[in-house]
């Protein structure tokens, strides 16, 4: 039995991977009105496209924590005063 490649192997899946990201990307980019690196699906899209080339190499740990960085980033900066609200703490 032949082992099935893995999707970085192939270019054809490797591109059938990156389209839908590279939409989503675009998109987000340019139909919002508040900066593109505040939103939680542009860097979820970015992290995607970057798993395709890098999801066998060294760099993959430091780009998931990168991510997981920008996620807590973005949270922080869209969420805080709510936080702040439900605990009581806004003055």
């Amino acid at each position: 039995m032949e082992p099935i490649p893995a999707p970085g192997e192939n270019p054809r899946r490797r591109l059938e991977a990156l389209i839908p990201a590279a939409i989503l990307v675009l998109r987000l980019i340019f139909a919002t009105r508040q900066p593109f690196y505040l939103d939680w699906m542009v860097v979820v899209s970015v992290y995607w496209i970057l798993h395709v080339f890098f999801s066998r190499t060294r760099a993959m740990p430091t780009l998931t924590a990168a991510a997981m960085i920008s996620l807590f980033a973005v949270y922080m900066v869209q969420e805080f005063g709510q936080v702040l609200d439900t605990i009581n703490l806004n003055r």
